[in-house]
């Protein structure tokens, strides 16, 4: 079975929801729990997920689904104080502490799925580019994102992103 840990008071995380929706509709055999913490804070998706995996018992749940990355790190707090190694974990987001328990040996942290601020930026540039020519403009824009499940591809997304803040300190230092 599987835990989504959603949260559809955002704009954001209804839209990856949905996109989690989309594709485990593919597998309709596999069982579903949707909870919400009451913040997207990592003490909050901590305490939520104290309480959910005392509620399953070992070997019941097989993956839990976090939509972002304080509460992918609550998440790992509990499974860690919990000292379950029954249960795998897919987050969305980043951070150190994902990454670090990603290069773990015999991790349970299966990967999660980055972002790229820069295309971001350069998507909303463009987008506010055509705006000022007189362009239509479309409604959404999808960005690409990237899902990292290996410490090597931690590394190269790590590496990126420090490349890019060296790049761009030319701007601000």
């Amino acid at each position: 079975s599987v835990l989504a840990v959603v949260y559809p008071q955002a704009s954001s995380t209804r839209d990856r929801e949905a996109g989690f929706d989309e594709v485990m509709a593919q597998y309709p055999d596999i069982t579903i729990e949707k909870v919400s913490p009451i913040s997207i804070s990592s003490d909050d998706a901590y305490t939520l997920m104290q309480d959910k995996l005392s509620a399953y018992a070992v070997g019941d749940l097989d993956v839990i689904y976090s939509i972002t990355a304080p509460v992918t790190v609550g998440i790992i707090g509990a499974i860690d104080t919990a000292e379950r190694t029954d249960v795998l974990l897919v987050g969305t987001d980043e951070d150190d502490a994902i990454f670090d328990k990603m290069k773990e040996e015999g991790t349970y942290v299966l990967g999660t799925v980055v972002q790229y601020p820069t295309e971001i930026a350069k998507y909303a540039f463009e987008a506010f580019q055509k705006h000022l020519a007189g362009e239509t403009v479309d409604a959404e824009t999808f960005v690409p994102v990237q899902a990292i499940t290996t410490p090597e591809e931690v590394d190269e997304f790590q590496q990126f992103k420090e490349d890019y803040r060296e790049e761009l300190s030319a701007y601000y230092n």
